[in-house]
C-alpha cells in the first residue's frame, strides 16, 4: 500500500485530512473491499479504479469509531490499482472532512 499527502498513524488505521492525500494498493483479483471507520468528522473520497473513477465515498458515520466498508466486485481476472483520494469535501452533517484506511480484503481471481 501507498500513501501519499499527509497521513498520520492511528495504530489500527491511517487518516489525513488533506485534500489529495491518496491511498493506493495494486491487487490481483476480481473484488476490493475498503476497510475502515465512520466518524462523525468524516469526509468523501473519490475511487478510482484502473485510473477510471468509479466511485464517491462517504465515510461520515452519525457517531465515532463505526465499522466502516466500501466493496466493488465484477472486475475482470487480473492485476489492477485502486486509488482512495481525499476530496476535501463533506456532508453537511460532518463536522470535518477526515478519511482513514484501516485496511483490504481482496476478492483472488477464480472465486
Amino acid at each position: 500500500m501507498k500513501f501519499t499527502g499527509a497521513w498520520q498513524d492511528a495504530g489500527r488505521f491511517r487518516y489525513s485530512r488533506e485534500e489529495g492525500a491518496a491511498a493506493e494498493i495494486a491487487f490481483e483479483g476480481t473484488g476490493v473491499r475498503w476497510l475502515g471507520w465512520a466518524f462523525d468528522d468524516a469526509g468523501i473520497a473519490e475511487i478510482a479504479i484502473d485510473g477510471k473513477v468509479v466511485a464517491r465515498v462517504d465515510q461520515f458515520g452519525p457517531g465515532r469509531d463505526l465499522p466502516f466498508d466500501w466493496r466493488h466486485d465484477g472486475l475482470a481476472p487480473g492485476r489492477h490499482t485502486l486509488r482512495i483520494e481525499l476530496t476535501g469535501d463533506r456532508t453537511a452533517k460532518a463536522r470535518d472532512c477526515f478519511l482513514n484506511v484501516a485496511g483490504f480484503d481482496l476478492v483472488p481471481s477464480g472465486r
